[in-house]
């Protein structure tokens, strides 16, 4: 299992970014539209640390549940490369011998140099519209510069940098550039829609109205769409062909619902 030290414990490959490709891991626009990329942590999987447990519980707090799926995490690690928080449980259950690791970055190794040309390579390769770091550590926030990665907190104190981490304002900058990213891109959609006077603005008129409603009451309201279960679908997901996060579907009521903020910010 491994290689020991008294320092160290990495994989019998060393270090090396992880073919992704391998677990059949590809980028799906659909209902992705933002990364957000965190240094690595001594907890494995990534996603039971403190650090990564926290920041995901400010995106819950800070960004609405209808748009929280917009949002995927990857892991910065010096060891493993760049890793996809979708892969974690296979990489540290399913194949512990192979890849599990206690390592701290170091200059005199070159991580550094290595790592960011990781986050490159995977950023040219599986990066999403918006991509975005969020580290207050020395190393990483290097490793994220070098790769040209955006990273936040914009302004903070170096040498409180596990307090900076989890400054309430700090997440928030983050979280409050993914909200106006987003507020407008469906701004401009809905602009050209009502300039248009095409269907999807009378879409949302009628949603406006009528939240709730039922997906007969949606299709009786619009007979002439040929396939309206598909066309209402576009208006709860966000991908390259469709409307954008406009409704959501309510599985005990049965309901779509038009979120009474989303109304107000497009000023409806």
């Amino acid at each position: 299992m491994g290689t020991k030290s008294t320092k160290i414990f990495i994989p019998d490959q060393g270090k090396r970014q992880i073919n992704v490709s391998l677990f059949n891991f590809k980028v799906d626009y659909r209902d992705n539209l933002f990364t957000l990329y965190l240094p690595c942590a001594k907890s494995k999987p990534y996603y039971t640390s403190t650090t990564h447990s926290y920041i995901k519980l400010k995106i819950k707090e800070f960004i609405p549940k209808i748009w929280r799926k917009l949002i995927t995490i990857c892991t910065i690690s010096e060891v493993l490369g760049i890793i996809p928080e979708s892969l974690e449980d296979r990489l540290f259950y399913l194949f512990r011998d192979k890849y599990y690791y206690e390592h701290y970055p170091s200059y005199e190794e070159g991580d550094i140099e290595r790592t960011s040309l990781w986050l490159r390579e995977y950023l040219e390769e599986y990066g999403t519209l918006f991509n975005f770091g969020y580290c207050t550590s020395k190393i990483f926030r290097e490793i994220s510069n070098k790769a040209q990665l955006e990273s936040f907190p914009k302004k903070f104190k170096k040498k409180s940098a596990l307090f900076e981490f989890r400054r309430i304002e700090n997440v928030k900058n983050l979280t409050d550039t993914i909200l106006i990213n987003y507020k407008q891109i469906l701004k401009k959609r809905v602009e050209k829609w009502k300039r248009d006077r095409s269907h999807p603005y009378d879409a949302l008129i009628y949603a406006k109205q009528q939240s709730p409603f039922t997906f007969r009451e949606f299709a009786k309201n619009f007979p002439s769409l040929k396939n309206p279960q598909a066309n209402i679908d576009t208006f709860c997901h966000e991908s390259k062909s469709d409307k954008g996060i406009f409704f959501y579907f309510n599985h005990k009521t049965k309901r779509f619902y038009f979120p009474k903020f989303i109304s107000k910010f497009l000023e409806m």
